[in-house]
């Protein structure tokens, strides 16, 4: 919504808290239980991208490998 101008400045606060509880939610969730596999969508927007510039969440894949792509989906199995 940012790069396409849909939203202004002003919400930029919320969306960083937002954005920011999300991402502590999915390391949580990683921690607690480690997934058999994981899925990056790369169809609808570049989350491998995203994954490479937040090292707090890629850390959490650095013993997965990806094994295959399927229509943009990126499919990543523990090594």
């Amino acid at each position: 919504m940012r790069k396409h101008g849909v939203i202004g400045p002003q919400a930029d606060p919320v969306l960083d808290a937002y954005a920011a509880r999300e991402r502590a939610m999915l390391i949580e969730d990683f921690k607690r239980i480690r997934p058999s596999v994981v899925l990056v969508d790369d169809l609808t927007g570049d989350w491998s991208e995203w994954l490479r510039s937040h090292p707090d969440v890629s850390g959490l894949l650095s013993d997965y490998q990806p094994v295959e792509t399927i229509n943009g989906i990126g499919i990543l199995k523990p090594r």
